[in-house]
This record gives structure tokens, C-alpha cells and sequence, in this order.
């Protein structure tokens, strides 16, 4: 073999293995992994709300969310699939409805009601597993791409420790001063006042972004009246917040 054929031969070997190279750097979903579940895995597997993986959807279409769909993808996508076999889906404006589902294989298959023209749609949802080992949903829309479907994962959260109000006091007339202990763990805290230990009763409430800020005065409270105090610490929007009050009374100052 001459020096200029094993130069080609070493040439296309080297063409080869860059390709093949750039196919497992975009090849998102490793197959091998799913096909070894069982359907009565899928079927657990796949039950809860999953929404669309944008970071992998646009890297495999090689294009925006919103050159997908268009604009009206701003009112959001969603997917919810229950034990019941009940199903649904929406994605951006006319795509979607309510239906049920069934697993055949590595494969979910779904029934809906379009939102849109109460249609019926009928289509499959292939079931794979992503690099991560997560599973993803692949769906095909238009018969033009695939959107990658991820399951809203809800994380454990801790709640915040009860609040501990240190003390109220009152200065001027009318006013009251709220002071309780910070929260390492809290994001935040609500301050309230009442006249009642219920907390229904000419209520004021004051939300605090600030996890420092550990003071809150209230003004313009009735006089001659014995306010209920409280203060609870509070987690950022998706965690849940403490439903504990502290049950301390105080009286805002007087007339002299």
C-alpha cells in the first residue's frame, strides 16, 4: 500500500472518530439504561408533572423555545400524568388537552381532548433516560422536532425554627416595637399585631425580605387596647412557611 493510500486510510479513520465523537457530545438521552425498566416501572416512573427541558430542547433542535413555538410560548407548558391513567398536557397557545395514557414497552401512548377544537389527538411519547439518570419524555411536535420533557422534582424542605419575640415595647404614643431572634435558616420574616389572640381582629401584618432585619414597629394601633404580638420566620416562595405564633401581649403607649 502506498504512503498517499494509508494517508487517506488514516484520513477517513480520523474523519470517523471525530463524528463519532461529535454524536456522543450532542447525544442527549442514553437508551440503554430505559430499555432495562419493566412497564410496571414506567408506569411508576412516569406518574407526577413534568415540564419541558428547555436547556436540552434548544441544544438539540439548535434553536430558541420561542422559534419553536412562536410567542405564545410565554403562557408556559405542563404536563401532568396520574395513577388514575388520567393525562394531560399543554404547551405555548393550541397545543394540548385532557385524556388518559398507557405504557406499551418503553413507550407511553396518550388520548386527549385538544383545549382548543375538542378534537381528539391521539400520540406517543417515547420514554428514555438522560446522561444524568433522569428519565425524559420525547415528544414530537408537527412531525418537525422533538421537545424533551423532565420531571418536577419537589425537594425536601426544612421548615424554620418557631419564632422567639424577644420583646415589644413602646416609646411614643400609639406606636409598638416589635424585637424577636434571627433565623439562620429563614429567608424572612412576617411581624403581626391583633387584638386578638386569634390573630382576626384589627390585624396589621409586615413582611421582612431581609433575614437580618430582626425589628418592626407598628404605628397608628389603638389605644387602650392589649395587642396580641407575633412574628414568624418564612422561606423563600416555593417552601413552605411556619404557621407558629407567639402568643406575648403589650399595650401600645398611652395618652398622658
Amino acid at each position: 500500500m502506498s504512503n498517499r493510500l494509508k494517508q487517506r486510510g488514516m484520513a477517513r479513520v480520523a474523519i470517523i472518530t471525530i463524528l463519532l465523537t461529535l454524536v456522543a457530545s450532542i447525544m442527549p438521552i442514553n437508551l440503554r439504561h430505559a430499555s432495562a425498566m419493566t412497564s410496571t416501572s414506567y408506569k411508576n416512573a412516569v406518574v407526577g408533572k413534568w415540564k419541558i427541558d428547555e436547556v436540552l430542547t434548544t441544544k438539540v433542535n439548535g434553536t430558541s423555545m420561542r422559534n419553536l413555538f412562536g410567542s405564545a410560548y410565554a403562557y408556559g407548558n405542563g404536563m401532568e400524568i396520574s395513577s388514575d391513567s388520567s393525562f394531560s398536557y399543554y404547551v405555548a397557545a393550541g397545543n394540548g388537552g385532557d385524556g388518559t395514557w398507557k405504557i406499551k414497552a418503553s413507550n407511553l401512548y396518550y388520548e386527549i381532548i385538544r383545549y382548543e377544537d375538542q378534537t381528539k389527538e391521539k400520540g406517543k411519547i417515547r420514554i428514555s433516560q438522560g446522561s444524568d439518570g433522569q428519565l425524559r419524555l420525547i415528544m414530537s411536535f408537527y412531525g418537525e422536532f422533538n421537545v424533551y420533557w423532565k420531571k418536577v422534582n419537589h425537594a425536601k424542605t426544612t421548615r424554620p425554627q418557631k419564632a422567639v419575640l424577644k420583646k415589644a415595647t413602646s416609646n411614643e404614643k400609639g406606636k409598638l416595637k416589635l424585637t424577636w431572634k434571627r433565623d439562620q435558616k429563614a429567608s424572612g420574616y412576617q411581624a403581626m399585631v391583633a387584638t386578638d389572640k386569634k390573630f382576626t381582629k384589627n390585624k396589621k401584618i409586615s413582611t421582612i425580605k431581609n433575614n437580618k432585619t430582626t425589628t418592626k414597629t407598628f404605628k397608628k394601633l389603638q389605644r387602650k387596647k392589649t395587642i396580641t404580638l407575633g412574628s414568624e420566620p418564612t422561606k423563600n416562595q416555593e417552601k413552605p412557611q411556619s404557621t407558629a405564633h407567639i402568643a406575648k401581649s403589650g399595650r401600645p403607649k398611652q395618652d398622658e
